[in-house]
């Protein structure tokens, strides 16, 4: 996914679910962490060694990584997702849960469409349309 540099976030306008060039500040024996310290978020973030594309990061280094909740916090990868928070593209869906449908995005997380914002009828296993 190329992006234009000035559609890429950083630290100063930090773009949940979209690519983001992102200081690399530590590393740890599972991954390192990038800067996501600003005024809305107070924790950095975790770029773990299985979403890692690049060989030999530096600390200091700058990479462009796609960044997500898991829920509790915000996660990095260098993994290209399918598409990003404003795009229509199509995906399949994984699994229908108890609350909703969980659809591929191509990263290592799912994304969860909940019961409540389908619109027709889903089958795990088939491609639909979807917008982020």
């Amino acid at each position: 996914m190329e992006r234009n540099k000035n559609e890429i976030g950083d630290i100063n306008n930090l773009k949940i679910g979209d690519i983001n060039r992102l200081k690399v500040l530590r590393k740890t024996d599972f991954g390192c962490f990038l800067e996501g310290k600003n005024e809305k978020y107070t924790n950095d973030i975790l770029l773990h060694k299985n979403n890692t594309l690049t060989k030999n990061i530096e600390i200091g280094s700058y990479l462009n990584v796609f960044v997500y909740s898991d829920g509790k916090k915000l996660i990095a990868t260098e993994k290209t997702p399918k598409a990003v928070v404003g795009e229509i593209a199509q995906l399949k869906v994984i699994s229908e849960t108890k609350i909703g449908y969980f659809v591929d995005l191509g990263i290592e997380k799912d994304v969860l469409l909940p019961f409540k914002e389908k619109k027709f009828t889903l089958f795990p296993g088939e491609t639909y349309l979807f917008y982020l």
